[in-house]
């Protein structure tokens, strides 16, 4: 079989889909300080991936450490992410619209 008619399985197509999303999960998985946060998010909202003492911060002033708020991608500085009104801790939706403020880097 030639290399081009493997490129064109079914099979060789699914490992290549299965190995492309694997590397993302890992993306998402890297921990370096082992705080249960991923670097990814921590890097994303200005935290220390280095120094697991911030996992148990809270920022602002929702009920939500920074671990919690990093198990549901809400903002660790901001107490209601989507700015419909009600705090993340007390909010089903707390992602519910984009949110973007002219000048909030």
């Amino acid at each position: 079989m030639s290399k081009i008619a493997l490129l064109k399985t079914k099979s060789f197509r699914l490992l290549f889909v299965i190995a492309i999303f694997a590397g993302i999960g890992f993306a998402f998985a890297v921990d370096t300080d082992n705080d249960g946060m991923s670097d990814l998010y921590e890097e994303f909202f200005k935290l220390d991936p280095t120094s697991s003492t911030d996992a148990t911060e809270n920022y602002d002033t929702d009920l939500l450490n920074n671990l919690q708020e990093s198990q549901i991608w809400t903002d660790p500085a901001i107490a209601d992410t989507d700015a419909d009104g009600f705090a993340d801790h007390e909010d089903d939706q707390p992602l519910s619209r984009a949110v973007a403020i002219w000048g909030y880097p």
